[in-house]
C-alpha cells in the first residue's frame, strides 16, 4: 500500500479524576501531528513537564507505523494542572517559620505571601500517580491522532500510487517505441552501409564481400544497439509493479528501482547514434525522473 510522508492528524482523551465531588474534568489532552518528507524517522515534539514520562512510549507510539518522515507533534494540557500536583505541607510551613525567624534577627516586619512561599523548590510536587494517569492519557491521545495521521497518509498515497501508475504505463509505451526504433534502424543502417561501399569501391579498387559488409555493421550495430538495456529496463518496470501492489512500505525500494531505470535510459541516450530514438529517449528519461521524484514522498 503506498502511504504518502505528507499528512495531518489529531486526536484527543478526557478523564475524570475520582473524588470530585461535581464531577468536573481533571484532565483533558489533545494532540496534532504533522509529518513531512525525511529519509527515515525523526520526531520533534516539546511536551509539558508533566508528561515528559511519556516521550519514550510517545516515540514507540509513532514508530510501530511510521517508518519514514518527520513528525511534529504538538500537545496541549487543558486546564489547570493543578489536580496533578501536591503540596508538601511540611516543606511551606518549614519556609515560613525561618523567614519569620530571619526577619526577627534582622529587625524587619515578617511580610510573608502565601502564594510567594509556594513557589519555592520542594513546596509543589508531582503528584506521582496523578501524573501517570495523566500520562497515560496523553498516549490515548497520540493513539487516535496517529490514526487520524495514518488516514491523511492514505489518502495523499492513492494519488501518488495513481500518478506512479500512469507514469509506469507511459515507461512501458516508451521502451516498446524505442524497441521498435531500434529494429528499424538496424536494418537501414545495413542498407546504406552497403550502399555506401557500393559509392566507394569503384574509386579505390578494393573489393569487398556481403559478409564483410556484414561483419562491419554487426561492429557499428553491437556499440550502437540497447537490446540489453531495454531487456533489463522491463525488468525493473515488471519490479516496479510489483513493488505498488505489496502492502510492506515502498519507498525506499521505488526509490532504488527508479535509480536503476534512470541509469538505463541515460546510458541508452548515450549509446544510441538514431535521431529517430532521441524523442522518446528524452521523454523516456522525464518520465522516469518524475517517477523518481515522486517515489521521495512515498513511506
Amino acid at each position: 500500500m503506498i502511504e504518502s510522508m505528507t499528512g495531518y492528524g489529531s486526536g484527543g482523551a478526557r478523564s475524570r479524576r475520582a473524588g470530585s465531588a461535581q464531577g468536573h474534568a481533571a484532565g483533558a489532552i489533545s494532540v496534532s501531528l504533522r509529518s513531512v518528507n525525511n529519509r527515515s524517522f525523526k520526531l520533534t515534539t516539546r511536551l509539558p513537564e508533566l508528561l515528559l514520562g511519556a516521550q519514550r512510549e510517545l516515540e514507540e507510539l509513532l514508530r510501530s507505523r511510521i517508518t519514514r518522515g518527520t513528525v511534529y507533534c504538538h500537545v496541549e494540557l487543558e486546564g489547570p494542572p493543578a489536580g496533578y500536583m501536591t503540596f508538601d505541607e511540611e516543606v511551606l510551613l518549614t519556609y515560613c517559620r525561618r523567614l519569620r525567624s530571619l526577619a526577627k534577627k534582622a529587625g524587619v516586619p515578617a511580610d510573608i505571601r502565601i502564594e510567594q512561599v509556594a513557589a519555592l523548590p520542594g513546596v509543589l510536587r508531582e503528584d506521582k500517580a496523578a501524573g501517570g494517569e495523566l500520562q497515560a492519557l496523553l498516549v490515548k491521545a497520540a493513539g487516535k491522532a496517529l490514526g487520524s495521521l495514518v488516514a491523511s497518509r492514505r489518502r495523499e498515497g492513492k494519488k501518488i500510487e495513481k500518478e506512479l501508475r500512469g507514469l509506469l504505463e507511459k515507461v512501458v509505451e516508451l521502451c516498446r517505441r524505442v524497441e521498435t526504433g531500434r529494429k528499424r534502424f538496424l536494418r537501414q543502417h545495413r542498407k546504406r552501409l552497403a550502399g555506401r561501399i557500393r559509392d566507394l569501391l569503384p574509386q579505390t579498387g578494393i573489393k569487398v564481400t556481403p559478409a564483410d559488409i556484414a561483419r562491419e555493421a554487426a561492429i557499428l550495430a553491437e556499440r550502437s544497439d540497447v537490446a540489453e538495456e531495454l531487456q533489463r529496463l522491463g525488468m525493473h518496470t515488471q519490479q516496479m509493479a510489483k513493488v505498488l501492489s505489496g502492502r510492506k512500505p515502498a519507498g525506499r525500494q521505488l526509490e532504488f528501482v527508479a535509480q536503476e531505470m534512470l541509469r538505463e535510459a541515460n546510458t541508452m541516450s548515450a549509446k544510441s547514434v538514431s535521431s529517430r530514438l532521441v524523442v522518446p529517449l528524452l521523454e523516456l528519461k522525464g518520465s522516469i525522473d518524475r517517477i523518481r521524484e515522486q517515489a521521495q514522498n512515498v513511506q
